[in-house]
């Protein structure tokens, strides 16, 4: 699930040049580049950025904006589509080994709860 370390540091980023290089980054990369300043800034204001357009911290719009991003990897990477639905109804975790930030764009629970809707949906087709 590592799409969604570099779709969610770019929202940080209000700049669309700057948004683009961010998603283009991969790992680690894609993690340093949603640097403190950044994060602070996007807590701060409580806003996050999508084609040029402010999306308010942790709201509805926000959050159907992630599970768009994450419908669109399983479209594209049927090994995690496959991987997702053969977790069957079992629980889903999310688990980075240390406490969760309040800063978080994205909270470990909702994060599992836009998995397993996108999982229920995969399983009735």
């Amino acid at each position: 699930m590592r799409f969604h370390r570099r779709f969610l540091q770019g929202l940080k980023e209000e700049k669309p040049e700057k948004q683009q290089r961010i998603f283009s980054k991969h790992g680690f990369e894609a993690k340093r580049a949603g640097t403190k300043d950044r994060t602070n800034k996007a807590w701060q204001t409580k806003k996050i950025w999508w084609n040029s357009q402010p999306l308010e911290y942790h709201s509805t719009a926000y959050y159907a904006l992630v599970e768009r991003a994450l419908r669109a990897k399983f479209d594209q990477n049927e090994v995690a589509k496959l991987a997702l639905i053969a977790t069957s109804n079992h629980p889903l975790i999310h688990d980075t080994g240390k406490p969760e930030s309040p800063k978080t764009s994205l909270p470990a629970k909702r994060f599992i709860e836009i998995l397993c809707w996108i999982r229920q949906e995969f399983q009735m087709q």
